[in-house]
């Protein structure tokens, strides 16, 4: 009976150290280290974009390469109360270029400020209603003088999602997401930017995106997404259909596990 008892004792401190062992190792997050876009039939990339983090796992760095090498640039964020406040945008010279600055309201982003010298220059105005889902965006061209305002409408399936981005009753865009994990599910800055334009909402990524002009539909694009076994977006082949032809685009995404 002694015998038993000391072996369950043992195995018992065993266990329990070996969770304090567990609770102590800090838990590696999922995030997007790259993501590549290329046209199809064609060698070279569109573009490519590499994203930094620090030890706490926060992005602190982004740097984008064109094919054309044109626009190639570097972002590094910056951080107040441990969150994401504007970025200052570098040329391969080391050069200044841009800069943007983002302002709160709570959790949620009410504006974004965006310039490259002096061709660019636009703020973004968000609100949103109770359950913290923009309704309504604002774009003020500051340099043109002229603001756009987009209506949002919301129709949520069990699988998908459509919202209507509405500029007025006949010029609007269709949005249809799937429920998998977007590439930026552990990545809350970029996951609220990409909301707010469009391109991701919460966890989800975009399979079909339709533009209606004057009350027409005048181009279509569809997304074929692949996935990990995690339902991590890694692929999309993005079909574009207008008036002036169909283009396919292939973007990937790599994760740092």
């Amino acid at each position: 009976m002694k015998k038993i008892f000391l072996s369950t004792l043992t195995l018992l401190l065993f266990l329990l150290s070996s969770c304090s062992a567990d609770d102590n190792e800090k838990v590696i997050p999922k995030l997007l280290v790259s993501e590549t876009s290329s046209l199809i039939g064609q060698n070279t990339f569109d573009y490519e974009r590499h994203y930094t983090y620090d030890d706490a796992y926060n992005l602190i760095a982004e740097d984008y390469v064109e094919t054309n090498n044109i626009y190639n640039r570097n972002s590094e964020y910056i951080f107040e109360n441990e969150r994401i406040v504007g970025a200052n945008i570098f040329d391969e010279g080391n050069n200044m270029i841009g800069y943007n600055i983002i302002e709160y309201n709570g959790d949620n982003i009410k504006k974004i400020v965006t310039a490259y010298g002096n061709a660019f220059h636009k703020e973004y105005l968000y609100t949103y209603n109770s359950d913290n889902i923009i309704m309504t965006r604002e774009i003020k061209d500051i340099i043109d003088n002229t603001i756009e305002i987009y209506d949002y409408e919301y129709n949520a399936t069990e699988n998908t999602l459509k919202i209507t981005e509405r500029m007025n009753l006949n010029n609007y865009r269709i949005y249809t997401y799937d429920n998998k994990k977007s590439p930026f599910t552990n990545n809350s800055f970029m996951l609220k930017s990409a909301s707010s334009i469009g391109f991701i909402l919460n966890n989800h990524n975009l399979v079909k995106r339709e533009f209606y002009e004057n009350g027409i539909i005048t181009r279509t694009n569809n997304y074929l997404n692949e996935y990990d076994a995690e339902d991590f977006l890694t692929k999309i082949t993005r079909t574009s259909i207008s008036n002036s032809g169909t283009t396919q685009t292939i973007i990937t995404y790599t994760y740092n596990q």
